[in-house]
């Protein structure tokens, strides 16, 4: 019998990529310090890339500068078919683009500048959403109510 909670025994594997590679650093330094596994995407493509490697990543932390509009939709709905929540940074105070990015699937939007708490609460809430989520795909698919996914959930908690 598998479990989703055996997946968060061990470090969350989050991806970052960003527009600026002291802000990537930066951002990695602190997810490491609270005992993430981090992941530098150099690019939105290489983003796209490890994500459609299969590789095992529990959370997305990027930016908006360097992405095209498709090439993030497609992120988007490639992390939101595996469940992996999507944490958005940047600097702008534009209300109607974070409702954008919001309203296209991503989990949380954080302003630059931020501090270290707020980046591993944000991250803590979205691994936790996110674990919620499998266990409720989990739970259905053992009561035969049908998960609601159209992948097998072994993939879904790093077991494929």
């Amino acid at each position: 019998m598998t479990s989703t909670t055996a997946a968060n025994d061990k470090p969350q594997r989050i991806l970052v990529e960003g527009d600026e590679d002291a802000i990537c650093e930066v951002m990695t330094s602190m997810l490491t310090a609270a005992g993430h596994e981090c992941r530098v995407a150099e690019t939105p493509t290489k983003t796209l890339d490890i994500l459609n490697s299969g590789e095992r990543i529990d959370l997305v932390c990027c930016g908006l500068t360097n992405w095209a509009d498709d090439s993030f939709k497609s992120m988007i709905e490639t992390t939101a078919a595996r469940t992996i929540p999507v944490i958005v940074s940047s600097g702008t105070s534009d209300i109607g683009l974070m409702m954008k990015v919001l309203g296209m699937g991503c989990y949380d939007f954080l302003r630059r500048p931020f501090t270290r708490g707020q980046l591993v609460f944000a991250v803590l809430r979205a691994l936790q959403h996110r674990r919620l989520k499998l266990e409720n795909f989990y739970l259905r698919d053992k009561l035969g109510l049908g998960s609601g996914i159209e992948i097998p959930l072994s993939l879904l908690v790093g077991r494929g």
